[in-house]
């Protein structure tokens, strides 16, 4: 039995059938994403979902669905469902699944009466291309599978209304193609056997996502449907049908289809789902650049997102690293690297993306011995960014006199803390802010420490002064005796000492600007009042400003994103600052954390790590069904673990 399968328990409930997600992706960024019940509920969901770069930077969902329907003894039952405004699920008659797994790909055992039927549903690697196989395992009579397309021709954000153009619809090998026109590619629906292609072009109206609309935005689109088509099976018979953006000789879906299935290895443990699910970020074009998306369903390529990701997802990859690095460096502009990469389009509005990439040389590094090596291959860029911190760049970044850095302007939220508001920074964190400011020490200490193996005297001159100073003066702005641990930000004026685990990095950064003593009320403090079975919260429940959940519309989740909000994530550096603190004495409490994530594997998407957790109890999965830093800092807590051990 696969690490995956489903149990008869949750395949009993349908609430839980469609509380829980799943996802297949490709290296070529298209997925397959929707309920296990196998029904939409929202807009992101799909059966193919692809990026179409000649539109715009976005994923597209062009076939919606597959609305599967089997007709044995003169009834109908549905593989799968359609919600619509109007309170009604068509069909109104569904088969009862008596198996399911994710693992090796999706695959569901439905019961009609005496009949058994499987099918299996597999995302192509190398392609943008699903293929289903339907296998009647058992039947006393012959049935008919009727399968009716839904597709939307449409980006992932938005929604199809009334009036939009009829695509058109033509013959293809054993099927039909359908045509929206430019600039869509072209969808072709084929079969391994001719079906009876009824053609009945419609709109179907109010289809209905009932998550976006729980979510505050609109909840209902119209999909095109060009017709059914018809296949007589019989005991023993397997059928394939492909959904691709390139027609094929209808004759090799099959062989196509065994030759991608005989690849895939089945998840046996918990860390091999993580390794699976770490891969799935990974996204290479074209071009042969190589970029991490930060999560599925809505997110793209974001620089920050990406170089706390990279160390973890190199454990799953271990050539990934360098690959990134190299398609992520040409993007430098003034020293920063782009907080989100759009085609040729990007966004500097972060302060730390450039120097998570000092920590993701790092951990490079380390793993390969490489100093002198990664010094002669990226110190230029190295020093292009240190010295645009240092004499100032975009947004005010800049050092001071002390070496500390400050950043941020009015209206302008520039940490990983970055929800807006009306126009305002949910958590304004403008001047010297305390991961910054540690992450900012740690680059200077990590380049003196290559540039020495390197042998460039003349650098390490420049800067050792200043890498020596900043410990003293980053101690004198953050710690507090009194409050016995760190502000999170200071302004010349104001020191902000609102319980977050942003303290955590000064801890667990390789180079820690502050003492033992200090170090281990850090972790004790953020241990205390933030730590969760889920993550850390993002501000302590005693805070006035404590959101406990995560829900609602818009504004109302910005608000609680970053106020006490859950985020996975950060037990990666929890954990390491903690082992840093407690050595081989922590070890068990580190590994509970680890052990204890094991069960959100199967709470929200089936198979990976979501993005956030409610701030209170039960920790309710919200935002993101899959992340990568999520993913990626398990399978670091998982390494250091091991090394331990």
């Amino acid at each position: 039995m696969s690490y995956l399968n489903i149990n008869s328990d949750i395949l009993s409930k349908k609430t839980e059938l469609q509380s829980k997600e799943v996802l297949m992706t490709n290296p070529l960024g298209c997925y397959y994403n929707t309920t296990l019940y196998q029904c939409n509920t929202r807009k992101y969901h799909g059966a193919l979902v692809i990026p179409q770069k000649h539109i715009d930077s976005d994923n597209h969902v062009v076939l919606s669905c597959m609305s599967e329907t089997i007709v044995y003894k003169d009834e109908q039952y549905g593989l799968n469902s359609m919600l619509f405004t109007n309170g009604v699920e068509l069909p109104k008659q569904r088969a009862v699944v008596v198996a399911a797994d994710v693992s090796p790909t999706l695959q569901y055992t439905y019961a009609c009466g005496e009949m058994k039927i499987r099918k299996t549903v597999l995302l192509m690697q190398d392609s943008a291309q699903l293929i289903y196989c339907y296998q009647v395992l058992e039947t006393p009579l012959p049935i008919v599978l009727r399968l009716q397309p839904f597709c939307a021709f449409r980006n992932v954000h938005s929604l199809n209304h009334g009036g939009a153009e009829m695509p058109t619809v033509r013959n293809s090998s054993n099927g039909i193609k359908i045509i929206k026109g430019f600039p869509f590619d072209i969808l072709f629906l084929q079969s391994s056997q001719p079906p009876m292609f009824t053609y009945s072009p419609d709109w179907w109206h109010d289809v209905y996502y009932p998550q976006e609309e729980s979510r505050g935005y609109d909840a209902t689109e119209d999909l095109f449907t060009p017709g059914t088509m018809e296949y007589a099976l019989h005991s023993g018979d397997m059928l394939y049908v492909s959904a691709s953006m390139t027609e094929m000789e209808p004759y090799s879906i099959r062989s196509k289809f065994n030759k991608e299935l005989a690849h895939r290895r089945d998840v046996g443990s918990y860390a091999s789902c993580l390794h699976k699910a770490a891969k799935q970020f990974i996204i290479a074009d074209k071009d042969k650049r190589v970029n991490i998306k930060a999560g599925f369903p809505w997110f793209g390529s974001w620089g920050r997102d990406t170089f706390i990701s990279l160390p973890g997802i190199s454990l799953a990859q271990l050539d990934i690293i360098p690959r990134v690095v190299d398609t992520m460096k040409h993007l430098l502009n003034h020293g920063l690297m782009p907080n989100i990469s759009v085609n040729d389009r990007s966004s500097y509005n972060s302060a730390d993306t450039s120097l998570w990439f000092f920590w993701t040389l790092q951990h490079y590094a380390d793993s390969t011995r490489y100093y002198k090596r990664l010094w002669h291959k990226y110190g230029a860029v190295c020093k292009e960014i240190l010295n645009n911190y240092r004499n100032g760049t975009f947004y005010s970044i800049r050092m001071d006199d002390s070496g500390l850095l400050w950043q941020g302007e009015e209206g302008k939220a520039l940490t990983w803390m970055d929800a807006i508001v009306d126009g305002k920074p949910v958590t304004q964190r403008k001047g010297y802010a305390v991961e910054i400011n540690a992450l900012w020490y740690n680059a200077i200490s990590f380049s003196i420490e290559m540039a020495t193996y390197a042998g460039d005297e003349k650098f390490v001159n420049e800067w050792i002064d200043i890498a020596e100073d900043i410990p003293l003066h980053f101690r004198a702005a953050f710690w507090n005796d009194d409050y016995g641990y760190l502000a999170d930000c200071v302004l010349p004026d104001y020191k902000d000492f609102s319980v977050r685990p942003n303290m955590i990095f000064a801890v667990s950064l390789p180079y820690s600007p502050i003492d033992e003593r200090m170090r281990k009320a850090v972790v004790d403090k953020v241990k205390a009042e933030l730590l969760t079975p889920r993550g850390l919260r993002t501000l302590s429940p005693s805070d006035v400003n404590y959101h406990p959940r995560c829900c609602g519309s818009q504004a109302e989740r910005d608000l609680a994103y970053h106020q006490g909000t859950v985020w996975p994530w950060l037990l990666g550096p929890f954990v390491e600052a903690y082992l840093r603190v407690y050595g081989n004495d922590g070890l068990l409490f580190v590994k509970t954390i680890y052990d204890n994530m094991e069960a959100a594997i199967k709470e929200n998407c089936i198979g990976t790590i979501g993005e956030i957790y409610d701030g209170d109890e039960p920790h309710s999965p919200r935002g993101a069904v899959a992340q990568a830093w999520s993913v990626a800092e398990l399978l670091r807590i998982k390494s250091m673990v091991d090394k331990v051990y």
